[in-house]
C-alpha cells in the first residue's frame, strides 16, 4: 500500500514524542512491503526530499526556522501545502497527527 503521514516536524530534525513513535510505526510497515511518505513542513537547511530507513520525507509549506515554534499563519500555509500535495498524489491511506489531522481529513475527500 501506498500510505502518506502527515506531521508538523518529523526525525532527524525535530525529536519528540510523537516523532519517535510514527518512524517506529512506518520502519515497521516499509518491513511489511508498504510505501510509506511523511509530509511535514520545511526547514531552510533541509532538502524538500529526504530518506530515512525507507521512509520517504518531504517538506512542504512554510519554512519554520525554530522548530516547535510556529505561527497562525505557518499552520494556514501547511494547510494549503497539504491540499496541494493531495491534489497532485495518490495514496491508498491517509494518516496524520495534530494540527494537520482537518486539513488532511478535509482535502482527502
Amino acid at each position: 500500500m501506498n500510505i502518506v503521514w502527515f506531521i508538523d516536524f518529523f526525525l532527524p530534525h525535530y525529536q519528540g514524542g510523537g516523532q519517535v513513535r510514527l518512524h517506529e510505526l512506518a520502519k515497521r510497515l516499509v518491513k511489511k512491503g508498504h510505501a510509506i511518505t511523511i509530509v511535514t513542513m520545511q526547514h531552510p537547511t533541509i532538502p524538500d526530499t529526504e530518506y530515512l530507513d525507507g521512509i520517504t520525507i518531504k517538506h512542504i509549506g512554510p519554512v519554520i526556522t525554530q522548530p516547535p515554534q510556529r505561527t497562525i499563519a505557518d499552520f494556514l500555509k501547511f494547510f494549503h501545502a497539504i491540499k496541494k500535495h493531495l491534489r497532485n498524489s495518490q495514496y491508498d491511506i491517509i494518516c496524520a497527527e495534530g494540527a494537520s489531522l482537518f486539513p488532511a481529513y478535509l482535502f482527502s475527500k
